[in-house]
């Protein structure tokens, strides 16, 4: 459709071919930076009325600029396109000697270069002298001024499409944070609470491992639940342990910490959301109370951690427990929120407790994993609220229900071993 991503380049592509048509215009080439873009620009069978192969059924050829950044380059013609006359997309744009222009397709100062349309002409020079420039030997003023002006509005539409798609993948989030909330509700106990939100937000966060720690109000120690399951093995014996020994299956295991220790406690006493990019670059870390390893690539994984407290309308509140979500992984290619969320430019301000926010690029630290977004930490700050109310209900229900004891989250260690 000509209204979409991969239409409109298809267009931009046709129409600098016309505006700059001369013998001496060598090529025309598309360079796609954004991935965001670069993931509307899918494949399919057409061909314009002069029968040249578009942008649809292009194959792209891809090229890596300075700082490892990644563009797929595009020609209308189906001929293999050639690599960038620019180092980097800061360089841009490129005009004058040397047989080369290239334009960047950006909506305006501040805002992300989405692409770069390269233009390269047959240079021709007299005896004695050097190349000549752009001007003189290809494109004229004027048709320099139509090839600038093409990518400004075709730069401004994208840019428009791009936030178009963003608050859709946003309201489709909300739509699926309101989804969590139901669920959590309708736990019937602490570890039936647990196991939803485990489930429900390493899908929403598109994470490796949740892990909850809950707050004993009467020891003010966090306690954390771990299922040990056991397959027994005719091995056993010959490691000197005996069937009766082992732990049975399914059996909830409960460790305690001090609220002094690790990322999680201070999370109890800060009252505040720590992002870690890599969790081995923070000083407070621990592999006891925050459940992590630090040694090789276990250490580079980022972290995102919260206090779940339930607040009332009369002011007071209840600490729940802590939430942490533990290394983002990395979303395909073709994964449209994916290619939306690395394509974001970077943004201001962050959740409490955090560190200012930076664009996925500059937060991609370690390599291994995909960053946290602003995104996610609006909805994760949103989350932790809903889930300490959510927590908070579920405990009165289980008291009721006469399978525990204790107000608020006192007497969280009985309610956890039913």
């Amino acid at each position: 459709h000509e209204l979409e991503p991969r239409g409109l380049l298809r267009g931009l592509l046709h129409s600098a071919a016309r505006l700059s048509e001369q013998d001496r215009v060598l090529g025309l080439t598309l360079y796609v930076a954004d991935p965001w873009l670069s993931s509307q620009m899918g494949e399919s069978s057409a061909s314009d009325g002069a029968g040249v192969v578009s942008s649809n059924s292009m194959k792209p050829t891809t090229f890596y600029l300075e700082g490892k950044v990644t563009v797929h380059a595009f020609r209308r013609d189906g001929v293999r396109a050639e690599a960038p006359r620019f180092a980097d997309l800061a360089s841009l744009p490129v005009t004058g000697a040397g047989g080369v222009m290239a334009l960047p397709l950006q909506a305006g100062p501040g805002r992300p270069v989405l692409a770069a349309l390269q233009v390269t002409i047959e240079q021709t020079s007299e005896a004695g002298q050097g190349p000549r420039s752009l001007h003189r030997d290809g494109l004229t003023a004027s048709q320099v001024i139509g090839l600038q002006l093409l990518c400004s509005t075709a730069a401004g539409i994208l840019d428009m499409r791009r936030r178009i798609e963003s608050v859709r993948a946003v309201r489709g989030r909300a739509r699926e944070c309101l989804s969590i909330a139901a669920e959590v509700n309708g736990a019937h106990n602490l570890c039936e609470f647990e196991a939803r939100v485990k489930v429900l937000c390493t899908k929403f966060f598109n994470v490796a491992n949740v892990r909850i720690c809950f707050y004993d109000e009467e020891k003010q120690e966090l306690i954390t639940t771990t299922i040990r399951s056991h397959r027994r093995e005719e091995n056993s014996k010959s490691h000197g342990q005996e069937a009766s020994s082992l732990a049975a299956v399914g059996r909830r295991h409960l460790t305690r910490f001090s609220t002094k220790d690790g990322i999680v406690g201070r999370c109890v006493w800060k009252q505040a959301v720590f992002h870690l990019e890599r969790i081995t670059a923070s000083p407070f870390i621990s592999e006891t109370a925050d459940g992590v390893d630090l040694n090789g690539r276990h250490g580079e994984i980022n972290m995102l951690a919260g206090p779940m407290v339930a607040r009332f309308a009369d002011g007071t509140a209840h600490i729940i427990g802590v939430l942490q979500l533990l290394e983002k992984r990395r979303r395909p290619p073709d994964d449209p929120l994916g290619a939306l969320e690395r394509s974001e430019p970077t943004g201001g301000g962050g959740a409490s407790g955090t560190s200012p926010r930076k664009g996925p690029e500059k937060a991609r630290a370690s390599g291994i994993c995909d960053p946290f977004t602003p995104e996610d930490e609006d909805f994760f700050a949103e989350l932790l609220r809903i889930l300490g109310l959510a927590a908070q209900r579920t405990v009165q229900v289980q008291q009721a229900g006469g399978m525990g004891a204790g107000r608020g989250m006192k007497g969280v260690e009985r309610l956890l071993v039913v």
